[in-house]
């Protein structure tokens, strides 16, 4: 008797429905049954990534968020199965930031974070003598914007790449972010052509070169939101 092979549509349309639920235990499983299904499944459970609960800190550890970030940016290096940045619909480098900067002092999640090719991401912070009465030699200090800014260039430039490859649209639709310096923001915004929103902390860093590149690179772009 032969097996049935359900149609790529029923488990994209079962997967749709799981991400809408929020269900990313189940949609976890659905990655391990098969390449052909966990392709679907990964794209939904990233799609949703920002809602997903080691993103919010509700119930997952530190270790887990870090683990979510690094497959993300990690991705934009081509050194995953998947390539998971491509599947995000919003990019919260606020949330990023947040991450790098809880991982800091801890020197495990620090070797998790920016182990093997990630390391290449980390920008130390000008180096301090540590206090000649203490035994244990501190970690150096990480530059947390720099290092963010640097896996933000690298994301959006692979997102970029990949829409300028496959001649279609990317999935990010949302970004939002403290702070990005000015000559970089503009073509990070050149890369996103499927943006429809942008929120930012410091409004003073949308610069006119910022709003050029969104009225002709994000024809579907609508709203700004400027906290100061």
């Amino acid at each position: 008797m032969e097996s049935l092979v359900l149609p790529q549509e029923i488990i994209l349309l079962l997967c749709e429905t799981l991400a809408a639920r929020g269900d990313f235990i189940t949609l976890f499983h659905c990655s391990l049954v098969s390449r052909r299904v966990a392709i679907i499944a990964l794209q939904q459970i990233y799609s949703i990534q920002d809602s997903a609960p080691a993103s919010t800190g509700s119930t997952y550890s530190k270790l887990q968020w870090t683990q979510l970030w690094r497959s993300i940016v990690l991705s934009s290096l081509g050194e995953t199965a998947f390539p998971y940045c491509a599947y995000i619909r919003t990019l919260s480098l606020g949330n990023l930031e947040e991450c790098i900067h809880d991982i800091g002092r801890d020197k495990k999640l620090r070797s998790i974070f920016f182990g093997g090719a990630m390391g290449q991401f980390l920008v130390p912070r000008e180096q301090y003598r540590p206090n000649e009465a203490t035994s244990q030699t501190p970690l150096p200090l990480i530059d947390y914007q720099a290092t963010m800014v640097k896996c933000a260039v690298s994301i959006t430039e692979y997102i970029g790449n990949i829409a300028d490859v496959t001649e279609t649209a990317v999935m990010l639709e949302h970004l939002e972010f403290t702070y990005i310096p000015h000559d970089i923001l503009p073509t990070m915004i050149t890369r996103l052509g499927s943006l429809t929103s942008l929120r930012v902390r410091d409004g003073s860093v949308l610069g006119v070169e910022a709003a050029s590149a969104i009225s002709q690179c994000c024809p579907k772009f609508a709203d700004l939101t400027c906290y100061y």
